[in-house]
């Protein structure tokens, strides 16, 4: 801070030194500063705003720019107030400086920003009018009233669902299928591969492993481009699943905090634990098809139910023994779940209640459970490597006969998935190289030529997936690979 003291300026942060005589305060004239107050004005003045005339002519100019909105720099430049004829500022504040500097830096993140959001949304389709802002909103509509009378652009990405199949039903006894590249042949895992999952809307697959990453890539069977790498110090991925909505990745490990990546904003959030649950690993969830719930496997028995929303705790669901796998029915209404005594639990999800409770037919150790889209079928493995296949006649038995018991698998059961066609059940285990097969449906035979010595590449699958419409199949394997399968029968994702 500068302050006027005997005619001289003064730092008001300077200390004299008291050992030191002071000197006399030289005189203005040997500091090039005016003598008399009138001067000293004239003088402040031309330096700050470039004397009296200029003052006016600035004054002027900021009342003509005021009564017209716009003014041009060719109009300035008319005026003859050209940016090299304009006076020099007698000091910049660095401030000033620095907030040019984080203008510039914020306007290149903001471009990042954009460009990450564009190549999603080439991905993904548009975002959801939840994720735009009022104004953007607001011309959303405006756009949309303007062009009611024109047809609608549905996106590629956004029209899975009309994807059209083959007419006749998927023939038992051969499965023609194409080895295509691998689903993150560009950008390959370093560890384990724990999860694979295909979007619902978008061919786009999520690949996810103990490597501590999480990578999205675009599914064409042939390059497979990486959207997005997400790495997670000190955090080893054991479950990884997409939101109901598909907008969301939600992971899980060893710990007892978990992730999600919001893929809109490409932003990463930490919930730092499930606030009333005492539980200290969260190895295993599932998401609800309707997107109103995480339910994740605890200890001791325990099933938490989480808001898919808030990520808050809402319940608490207690078997007897340890559960072992869980998966909710296709409308998200049931929980179904299965552990060491060798019983699968059928919870109402609303009620918050267990409605109906029966044994597995020879099991020893249950330790995968899978339900088919339609609900007409449900797979539980066990530790023998036995998978049992009931129908809708399970829920009234405790003790119910299974429609087809498969002894394709020699090992610990540890995927079970069906196909969205319901036409297809996918069995691995992780212990045994070269350990899947898949099932034809309702015929209950393994497709010969699918883990013949041809797939000897495979290794040890450890997770199963199938696209929205059965057009591919994905397999993560414990070489670091998303083994890609083209499935002919099918005409597309």
């Amino acid at each position: 801070m500068l302050r006027k003291n005997n005619n001289f300026v003064v730092d008001a942060g300077t200390q004299l030194s008291p050992k030191k005589k002071r000197k006399s305060a030289p005189s203005q004239e040997a500091l090039g500063l005016p003598q008399r107050k009138d001067e000293e004005e004239s003088y402040l003045e031309s330096k700050v705003f470039g004397g009296e005339n200029l003052l006016l002519d600035t004054l002027l100019e900021k009342r003509l720019t005021s009564q017209h909105t716009e003014v041009k720099d060719s109009e300035i430049i008319k005026e003859g107030l050209l940016e090299e004829e304009r006076p020099k500022p007698v000091w910049q504040d660095e401030d000033d400086s620095n907030s040019e500097r984080n203008t510039i830096e914020n306007e290149q993140d903001s471009g990042r920003e954009k460009a990450r959001q564009l190549q999603f949304e080439r991905a993904l389709g548009p975002r959801p009018s939840w994720a735009l802002l009022k104004s953007e909103r607001l011309q959303e509509q405006s756009d949309s009233d303007d062009e009611s009378e024109e047809e609608t652009f549905i996106p590629l990405s956004r029209r899975t669902g009309t994807y059209l199949t083959s007419s006749a039903s998927l023939p038992k006894g051969h499965l023609d299928f194409q080895i295509c590249n691998d689903a993150n042949i560009s950008r390959r895992n370093k560890k384990f591969v724990s999860s694979v999952e295909f979007h619902k809307t978008a061919q786009v697959i999520l690949v996810a492993g103990y490597d501590q990453t999480l990578s999205l890539f675009q599914v064409d069977g042939k390059q497979n481009a990486a959207i997005q790498s997400i790495f997670l110090e000190n955090f080893p991925i054991y479950s990884a699943h997409f939101s109901a909505d598909g907008n969301e990745v939600i992971m899980s490990s060893e710990f007892k905090w978990f992730y999600s990546f919001d893929m809109m904003t490409g932003k990463v959030h930490k919930i730092p634990q499930i606030k009333g649950v005492p539980e200290r690993s969260f190895p295993l969830f599932r998401v609800s098809p309707d997107g109103k719930l995480l339910a994740f496997r605890g200890k001791c028995g325990n099933i938490y139910l989480v808001s898919a929303k808030s990520k808050e705790y809402i319940s608490t669901f207690k078997g007897n023994g340890r559960m072992m796998d869980l998966c909710f029915s296709s409308d998200g209404s049931r929980l179904f779940s299965v552990g060491d005594e060798c019983k699968v639990y059928v919870w109402d999800v609303n009620n918050r209640r267990c409605v109906h409770m029966f044994e597995d037919d020879g099991c020893t150790l249950g330790t995968s459970i899978s339900a088919s889209d339609n609900g007409q079928y449900i797979a539980v493995g066990s530790d023998s490597g036995i998978v049992n296949l009931y129908d809708q006649g399970c829920f009234e038995k405790t003790r119910p006969t299974p429609l087809k018991i498969i002894k394709n698998l020699t090992t610990n059961v540890t995927a079970t998935k069906f196909a969205p066609s319901n036409e297809i059940l996918g069995i691995a285990s992780r212990l045994e190289s070269n350990a899947v097969k898949m099932i034809h449906l309702p015929s209950y035979e393994a497709f010969p030529n699918f883990g013949d010595s041809k797939l000897n590449f495979v290794r040890c699958a450890t997770a199963i997936d199938f696209s929205p419409n059965s057009g591919y199949l994905c397999l993560g394997s414990s070489k670091e690979r998303a083994l890609l399968f083209r499935l002919k029968h099918y005409s597309s994702y």
